[in-house]
């Protein structure tokens, strides 16, 4: 699969290519920013267990929303979703839109998402931000095993791709 590589632009997939600026902002488009249907948005580490780092974005809502979710995931799941909550909660930062629409990232943050220059934006209501080189290998990796997932789910992978 072929995807532009304009910076700031949309890709055929539906992912966008941001820079990042040296102060550390990035701007989201505003497409992304309706879904969050919110100025104030958390940004969240990828658990640890997550292979590839990247960051989470999300509004105050789904946040509570995906930690209401761990703490009632059934029994035989209560000391992993324990780990993940403790985790969302320690390694996040509140942040608000400012009137460009960027966010500023931490520093920590960019550093553990190895964020250098490029920043690939992703999701629906969720927002992931990658460093360039981590989306497209990680992108490279799932399309080469597409044929592993049932149709169902090569369906809906097929979107994110």
């Amino acid at each position: 699969m072929k995807i532009r590589t304009a910076v700031g632009r949309k890709n055929s997939t539906n992912n966008f290519y941001q820079r990042l600026d040296p102060a550390g902002r990035i701007l989201i488009p505003q497409e992304y920013r309706k879904r969050l249907a919110s100025d104030e948005v958390w940004i969240v580490w990828a658990p640890p267990f997550v292979a590839i780092p990247h960051l989470r974005v999300m509004s105050p809502h789904q946040r509570d929303e995906y930690l209401k979710y761990l703490e009632n995931l059934p029994e035989k799941y209560q000391t992993r979703a324990y780990d993940i909550q403790l985790f969302t909660e320690h390694w996040s930062r509140y942040r608000t839109f400012d009137e460009l629409g960027r966010i500023l990232l931490p520093r920590d943050f960019i550093e553990y998402a190895e964020m250098k220059d490029e920043v690939a934006i992703t999701g629906n209501s969720m927002l992931f931000l990658w460093a360039r080189h981590h989306f497209e290998a990680w992108r490279k990796q799932l399309v080469s095993r597409l044929e592993e997932f049932s149709e169902e789910e090569q369906r809906v992978l097929r979107w994110w791709i």
